[in-house]
Formats: C-alpha cells, structure tokens, sequence
C-alpha cells in the first residue's frame, strides 16, 4: 500500500538551520527543507496519535503500558540512529522528500546541460570555459517527467523576517529569525506500508490531519491519497543525488569530480541511562545535500553509499546509478 503525503505549511515554517552569532545578537537562519527524520518523526507521531496508542499528559506524549507491545509493532520499537539499526514498524519505506504543484512532482536537480564531462574537466560548453562553482551552481527544482518544466529557488520560497529580544541579555540581545513560506508549492514524500503487518490492526487508521514538524513545531496540513507504484528515477542524471547523502569516505579520493554542497545533519535519539530512557543529540555530522553529483565515481564509493539500507528505507542515500 502506498500513499502520497503532502505537507502545507499553515504559516512560515522553521527547521533548525544555521545560527550567526555577534556579541549580543545573532541571525537564526530556517532550513528550506525538513529531514527526513523530520518526516519519519511526524509519520511515527501521526500513526501512533489516529490509531489510538498515544495520550497526551502534562509533560508531552506516552505511550501507555498496555499499548507498549502494539505500539512497537506499529511504529518500531527503536528510535533512529544513523550508525545503528532501526525498526519501523509496518512502516516499509520513504520516499526522498520533493515538491508538489499542481499534482506534479518536483525534484532538486543541478542545471548541467550545457556542460560536459571530458578530459578530466567539466567543461561549460555554451561558453567555452570549464565549471566554475560560483557562477555556475544553479539550483532548480525539475518536474518529474519532464526536464523542459524547472523552477528557480527563488520562485518557491519566500523569507519572512522576524525581529525580537533575548529576555536574558543585559545588552541590546537583539535577534534576527529567518522562516520560510511556500509559493504555490507544498512538501510531499511517499511512504509504503508492509500490507503483512498491517494486517494486525484490524481498524488501522491513517487520514488527513495537522500536523508539527521540526523543533518549533511548525503547523501543516498533512493530506493524504493513494499512489499506485513507487518513484522511478530512469529520468535523473547518472549518479545524481537523489536524496541527502551519509558517507563516511572522502569523495575526492573516490570520483574524478563532484558538484556537492554539504549540510549539518542533527537528530534525537534514545539512550538508556539509569534504567531510564532518555533523549540525546547526536554530535553534528555533515552530509551531502540532494541534487549534488558524482562524475566516474568508484565502485567502492558507490557500494559503500548504498550499504546504508536503513537510511534507504527513510529516504536517504539514494542515487541513481
């Protein structure tokens, strides 16, 4: 069974991004894009909140003792961890996040017709010069099915300003929040449930709803519908990114070139201390940011991205080969 999940913001959303500070003040910059541990959050939140297996106390949700068993069966009974295994649950897989319009699709795509790859060099052929990172970096966001309908960043989100005080700051402690709107566009991802395991819940439940994401909670409206098959990523460039990239080797030692923008990836986990379970965060890693692209990369390189199958299974580590 798969199902289409779109997310409309209802306000400008923020999603921790970077922060800039200068003595008593700084500039708190939104992500454009949630994780997608963001989404799996959210998805995890959602069915455990419709399906009846998670209450809300003083203190946040829980589930209670005699949910525990079938909310493990519904959701996984482990949370995310990038160097570890998890259970999902009757959750079987993730899309890479995309942009909806109109019930098209859109994906991050660099803007590289007018390149080619020879001699060890991207060469820009319209203007006779090999790449140059500053001037050539476009980020467009390409309809699915076909590379004649693209759209600039800058056509789809918009920054919203806001200004305030730090109420603990004996200076001025001013500060700048940067959130984002959606022109015209919504989030959307795909997810796939394991129809075996469904079939444990006899009145499983999942429909349209609001819902927060991110560490602000940012409020959208989540609708839902069939989807008949899978993503088919025929279309993509070879070796594109398709989604965010982990790897732990070094890309340069592995490929005869590569166009990536690399990104801080953060993410909450669960370690048992004093018979207790308790939420951390993860120390700051970086990975690589969906759209970038491998020119003749290795078959090492390639073997090791994708022996990452849990973050395959959320919508990471995904290229087209």
């Amino acid at each position: 069974m798969i199902k289409l999940i779109t997310l409309k913001p209802l306000k400008p959303y923020f999603f921790g991004g970077e922060i800039t500070f200068s003595d008593d003040s700084y500039i708190a910059y939104s992500r454009k894009l949630p994780q997608q541990t963001t989404l799996l959050g959210m998805l995890r939140k959602t069915l455990l909140l419709q399906n009846g297996l998670l209450t809300r106390k003083r203190r946040g949700y829980w589930v209670d003792k005699e949910n525990n068993n079938l909310a493990k069966k519904l959701v996984g009974d482990t949370s995310f961890d990038i160097t570890k295994s998890f259970s999902l649950g009757v959750i079987k897989r993730i899309s890479p996040l995309f942009l909806v319009k109109n019930n098209k699709k859109y994906f991050k795509k660099l803007n590289l017709d007018d390149f080619e790859y020879k001699d060890e060099i991207l060469w820009n052929v319209k203007k006779n010069r090999a790449y140059n990172s500053k001037d050539d970096y476009l980020e467009l966001w390409e309809y699915f099915f076909s590379k004649d309908e693209r759209v600039k960043e800058s056509k789809i989100f918009e920054e919203v300003e806001q200004i305030g005080i730090q109420k603990e700051s004996n200076k001025d402690g001013y500060y700048k929040k940067i959130s984002y709107k959606l022109k015209d566009f919504e989030f959307g991802f795909l997810v796939e449930f394991d129809e075996e395991k469904l079939k444990e819940f006899k009145d499983f439940t999942f429909k349209d709803d609001i819902v927060e994401l991110g560490g602000e909670r940012s409020a959208f409206k989540m609708k839902i519908v069939d989807e008949k098959e899978w993503l088919d990523y025929s279309n993509f460039k070879k070796h594109s990114f398709i989604s965010d990239v982990y790897c732990k080797m070094p890309l340069k030692d592995f490929a005869d070139f590569a166009i990536t923008r690399d990104i801080p990836f953060g993410y909450l986990y669960t370690k048992r201390e004093k018979n207790k379970l308790v939420f951390k965060k993860n120390e700051t890693i970086y990975i690589y940011e969906k759209g970038s692209i491998l020119f003749n990369p290795s078959d090492n390189l390639l073997n090791h991205i994708n022996s990452f199958k849990n973050l395959q299974k959320i919508g990471m580590n995904i290229i087209k080969e």
